[in-house]
């Protein structure tokens, strides 16, 4: 928790303004670079980059000067000017070169968005990034472009055979469709959705060469597809510095998808002319390897730093593999042998390329070993990628003999392509990663791909009295499996008060399958040949696990695991202590449902899982020794009642204090973060028997204040008031107070004295002609006097006294001093309301320095 205090600190730092910072201001939604009165989004970056605004005149934008701050009023800034590379922000994607900070009006009404022409924001080397009330969307990090050309072995010189060809890898699509951070960035009350990582380009085309034709053929060149081009990482975050996020909703965005390898063709065997001549073996084609999808469907971090707190990832998803190319074997040679030792050549095997590996982390893969702190923060929806379909194989067909005693070539085995397995950690991966008050539920791993078909080649024809040539044999790739874990620990990892639910893994796939391949034709005085075989590729198998995969060391405390799809844990997970795991042994915990709500909005910046009345996880987790977190999810202190809830949710009922008993009532309402309704009942006795109409309370963590008038009073009568309060997890009231009506009805006397709810001194010590700031609250309107008292050896003499008149809530009094002697001194605090009712003392200790 005290790394999450600094963190915070560390925030506050970085939105502040610096010292002769300039504040920009943006005044037209246009992606415009030049001289037309007026301030656009991209020439106010340019201004704060190199401090110095990039034209002048009137309406122009202001120069920058330091650490800027770029305002932004209400509207959409879309993308218009498209490009690329760090041209000071002349085209493409905003590039971020200084420290700077963006601040719009609200997430829901100031957009950038890229229009897909490039990525958002590029926050460079040294560079620092806050951005505040923006949605940022659109953005589309540059594709792997186009195949690479294609490639044809030489033929074969005589008696030689073809030269191989290989196809190029394709080029890999541009990491962070969102923002790329290679300095440090900061967003705060934010969103960032539907942007997506740049996808890989297609593996090159490769043929073999053909083989020499002479009195004996000679092989064809083997031909080799390119791997396609990898999907980059990040759909809306790729960093290699540090990144901070708080009160963030990252949603709908992509990874880059993997490309389909490259098509691998054979070259033809070369003919034979020889009396016992035996045309070449075909080429054999290998079908180039899909390429990798990109992981981290919202944030990759390949090196750096990564904090989160009170954000949400939902639906986000890391990038699909490619699937295999296909692998074309070729012909077997021609024979024209006369002599019954000749024979066709036998096909080219065609082997098609393995499906690429899928993108992993749903939401987040953090690369660096860097300590990560997620606190605060729901997981729902994400899903891994799909693994990639293995490539076809198709073997080639066997050499025909013509006009010849001599038999047809053996057709050339296929052989399909493996299909990947589905991509792991439908939520987040990573290493020495702390979760604190999280909830993770509905995330899903990758689904497996289905293997390639092997088709096996057909046999070589005769035309004489000859056998024809026998079918290759297909055989079908293996299925991928199902991908495994919606957390994946590879370093120590502690999960403390979280809820983690219904998290469920990809299904697996069947193999491809064989297809035999046809016996040669023959003529009136040939004789058929055999047929191939064929074999099926075996299938995969489901995931394993869906919550939790401990690679390393994962220790779990005070959180809930339930209804995952089983086994939820994977790998000893050690129990740290008041864990629920029900109907799940493989995780720690006690097998006990817990009773839980539906993901809903219960208040705070999240939506979270509430235990329903009569959970085992209410109070479960004693207040001290048992790692019993300071507040829940939402923001709540904990614990609300004897212990803390287990789980990321603390059930509070409303908190409800009377401040002013009479016929107009006041109290004050803390709704424990969600909406509540709250009356005053009153009566001549404590059962009370009427009620004031209802209030509604809006969610949030501090006290509000409330009233109304008490009819219907009877004269001369001592009457009981509470204040009552109900929110979804309950009803509270106040302590019964009372107050007694005049002789003429209605107006009774207030005897409820004043709170003084809190008060500070700041500065502490000072110079007593600079002074010093009391700053207090009280619970109603009342006069405050201040008594200033002078330490004196172990006693303290009176020094001065003043008073001020002050309102209900939050008030302020400067003091200052010139007749004071340095020393110690302590302020006596005591508020008086007009019924005359005091409050108790309230005392503050400071020094008047020389």
């Amino acid at each position: 928790m005290r790394r999450l205090l600094l963190l915070a600190a560390g925030m506050l730092a970085v939105g502040a303004p610096a010292a002769g910072a300039a504040t920009i201001d943006v005044t037209t939604t246009d992606d415009a670079m030049g001289v037309d009165s007026r301030c656009s989004l991209r020439e106010a970056i340019s201004s704060a980059n190199a401090d110095a605004a990039p034209f002048t005149g009137a309406g122009e934008c202001a120069p920058g000067s330091g650490a800027d701050t770029v305002t932004l009023p209400p509207g959409t800034f879309k993308r218009v000017i498209a490009g690329g590379g760090e041209d000071a922000n002349a085209a493409g994607d905003l590039d971020v070169t200084s420290a700077m900070t963006i601040a719009g009006s609200g997430a829901a009404s100031t957009i950038i968005d890229a229009d897909g022409k490039d990525r958002v924001l590029h926050v460079l080397t040294g560079a620092t990034l806050t951005l505040t009330g923006v949605t940022i969307t659109g953005g589309h990090a540059p594709d792997g472009g186009g195949a690479p050309a294609p490639v044809t072995g030489g033929n074969g010189g005589p008696g030689q055979a073809g030269g191989f060809g290989a196809g190029g890898n394709g080029p890999s699509g541009e990491p962070g469709g969102g923002i790329r951070v290679a300095g440090a960035l900061v967003v705060r009350d934010s969103t960032v959705s539907g942007n997506r990582a740049g996808d890989g380009g297609p593996g090159g085309t490769g043929t073999g060469g053909f083989g020499d034709g002479s009195t004996a053929g000679s092989a064809g060149g083997r031909g080799f597809g390119g791997t396609g081009g990898f999907g980059g990482h990040g759909g809306a975050i790729y960093s290699i510095g540090s990144v901070t996020l708080t009160r963030v909703l990252v949603t709908g965005n992509t990874a880059g998808s993997g490309a389909t390898g490259g098509t691998g063709s054979g070259g033809q065997g070369g003919f034979a002319t020889g009396s016992s001549g035996v045309g070449g073996t075909g080429g054999r084609g290998d079908g180039g390897s899909g390429g990798h999808g990109g992981s981290g469907g919202g944030v990759y971090i390949f090196i750096g730093s990564l904090a989160i707190d009170q954000s949400s990832f939902r639906g986000n998803t890391a990038g699909q593999a490619g699937a295999g190319g296909t692998g074309q074997g070729a012909a077997g040679g021609l024979t024209t042998a006369s002599s019954g030792a000749g024979s066709g050549g036998i096909g080219g095997e065609g082997i098609g390329g393995f499906g690429g590996s899928p993108g992993e982390g749903g939401a987040i893969v953090m690369g660096s070993n860097d300590p990560f702190v997620l606190s605060r923060t729901l997981f729902a929806s994400n899903v891994a990628g799909a693994g990639g379909r293995g490539g076809n194989g198709a073997g080639g067909p066997g050499g025909e003999s013509v006009g010849s005693p001599s038999p047809g070539g053996r057709g050339g085995d296929g052989t399909g392509g493996r299909g990947s397995s589905g991509g792991e950690a439908s939520a987040v991966q990573g290493q020495l990663t702390t979760y604190v008050n999280d909830t993770i539920t509905a995330n899903t791993t990758g689904a497996g791909a289905t293997g390639g078909t092997g088709t096996g080649g057909a046999g070589g024809p005769v035309s004489g009295a000859a056998t024809s040539g026998s079918g290759g044999t297909g055989t079908g790739g293996a299925g991928g499996n199902g991908g495994n874990g919606g957390l994946v620990a590879f370093a120590a990892t502690e999960i403390t008060h979280s809820t983690i639910t219904s998290n469920g893994t990809g299904s697996a796939a069947g193999g491809g399958s064989g297809n035999p391949g046809p016996a040669g034709a023959f003529g009136t005085f040939g004789t058929p040949g055999s047929a191939g075989g064929a074999v099926n590729g075996a299938g995969g198998s489901a995931g394993n696990p869906s919550a939790i995969h401990a690679v390393l060391a994962v220790t779990m405390r005070n959180t809930i695991v339930a209804s995952n799809s089983s086994p939820a844990c994977r790998n000893p997970v050690t129990d740290g202590g008041h864990n629920i795991s029900f109907a799940d042994p493989s995780c720690p915990g006690a097998d006990v449902a817990p009773l839980l709500g539906a993901l809903a909005d219960n208040g705070g910046p999240t939506q979270t899982i509430r235990p329903d009345p009569g959970s085992p996880a209410i109070d479960a987790v004693p207040a001290s020794g048992s790692g019993c977190a300071t507040v829940d999810q939402r923001g709540l202190t904990r614990p609300f009642g004897a212990g803390c809830d287990i789980g990321a949710y603390e059930r509070a009922m409303p908190v409800a204090l009377i401040t002013q008993a009479g016929p107009s009532a006041a109290g004050t309402v803390n709704p424990s973060a969600q909406a509540t309704t709250a009356h005053f009942e009153y009566g001549t006795t404590t059962a009370y028997g009427s009620s004031t109409p209802d209030i509604g309370v809006p969610a949030g963590l501090e006290a509000v204040a409330v009233s109304a008038e008490l009819a219907g009073l009877a004269p001369s009568a001592t009457y009981h008031v509470r204040l009552v309060a109900s929110n979804p997890d309950g009803t509270a009231s106040s302590d019964d107070a009372s107050f007694t009506t005049s002789a003429q009805g209605g107006g009774g006397a207030d005897v409820v004295a004043p709170v003084i709810q809190s008060a500070s001194v700041k500065p502490k010590t000072f110079h007593r002609r600079r002074g010093t700031t009391f700053r207090y609250k009280l619970s109603e309107a009342a006069k405050v006097v201040f008594t200033i008292q002078r330490k004196k050896g172990k006693r303290y003499v009176k020094a001065t006294r003043f008073s001020k008149s002050s309102k209900a809530g939050a008030n302020t009094r400067k003091f200052r001093t010139r007749r004071l002697k340095p020393g110690r001194y302590r302020a006596t605090l005591v508020a008086t309301d007009t019924a005359g009712n005091r409050s108790k003392a309230k005392r503050l200790s400071f020094r008047i320095k020389r």
